[in-house]
């Protein structure tokens, strides 16, 4: 948006539309520290690994950085340019088999100001690791006779949604996982959740494959 109210009244000639840009770098980390890449990152692999998002508030403007495994130099850092404006940031891997950052999108900033160029900006995602074990009833769940130690079948299903801004983590296990019980490990971004637990099949355990609300608002940390 060049004018917000540019009125013609008459014939016009002459008329400079300006577009203004400011360069904007920084890094990525996770918790405070580098994150890091996996053995399939290689410098000749065209495959993404990290994504950098501004949305300016006010028009909805969109700026995207995606890194590759063979961009120079190889590390976490980035860099763009930006139409002034107030802009909300998000930072994340883009795919977990390239680096350790996790692929959900995080809000770094709600309200980051472009007003002049800007180096040395650090988008810390930060992520808060949440483990527990699921029950029914009170009691432990049954497996079935076809959940067995060499299956790749699901048989649970834990969910985490964010109720602010939307963010969600799924942990799902299988038969051959270890170990083989009802208990689920991950990290999810600081919030408030809404958790559900459930089966994934009734072929596996006795879990009902349904999605129950089981913790209506779970602060983390």
């Amino acid at each position: 948006v060049i004018y917000d109210g540019f009125k013609v009244a008459k014939a016009t000639s002459g008329l400079v539309l300006n577009i203004t840009t400011f360069p904007v770098s920084g890094v990525v980390t996770l918790n405070g520290a580098k994150p890091q890449f996996t053995q399939y990152c290689t410098s000749t692999s065209t495959s993404k690994y990290m994504r950098v998002r501004f949305v300016e508030k006010s028009f909805g403007y969109t700026f995207e950085v995606l890194r590759s495994c063979k961009s120079n130099p190889h590390d976490f850092s980035f860099e763009t340019s930006l139409f002034p404006g107030t802009y909300k940031v998000y930072a994340s891997g883009y795919s977990n088999s390239y680096s350790n950052l996790p692929t959900t999108q995080q809000v770094i900033y709600d309200g980051f100001k472009v007003t002049k160029a800007t180096s040395g900006l650090v988008l810390n995602i930060t992520t808060v690791p949440v483990a527990g074990l699921v029950t029914l009833n009170g009691k432990t769940p049954e497996f079935t006779q076809y959940c067995t130690s060499t299956s790749t079948s699901k048989y649970m299903r834990v969910r985490f949604v964010e109720l602010s801004h939307g963010y969600t983590f799924e942990v799902l296990r299988t038969c051959k996982s270890l170990p083989h019980d009802f208990s689920f490990s991950t990290s999810v971004f600081p919030g408030v959740y809404k958790v559900y637990a459930s089966g994934y099949s009734s072929s596996y355990s006795n879990l009902p494959t349904t999605q129950q609300i089981v913790v209506g608002q779970l602060k983390v940390p």
